[in-house]
């Protein structure tokens, strides 16, 4: 009996020989639209996380959404 690999670098990997399966692959579809989230939902979903319905996000958070904040005309520097 023969082995079979899921794919040339799997029977690479192993040192093996033997046939590569071939699988089918599905493409989805992408959107390009890039929905926001809100710091309520962020919150209500990290709630959920930590099983914690009066939990803070942590500063290490709150710090990468003043980081991401949009930019405006007056925000920029000089």
């Amino acid at each position: 009996m023969t082995e079979k690999f899921e794919s040339k670098f799997h029977r690479w990997y192993v040192g093996g020989q033997g046939e590569i399966e071939e699988k089918t692959h599905i493409a989805l579809e992408s959107s390009p639209i890039v929905r926001g989230i809100t710091y309520e939902q962020v919150l209500r979903e990290y709630r959920k996380y930590v099983n914690d319905p009066s939990a803070e996000l942590p500063e290490s958070v709150l710090q990468a959404f003043l980081l991401e904040k949009p930019r405006t005309e007056n925000d920029r520097k000089t």
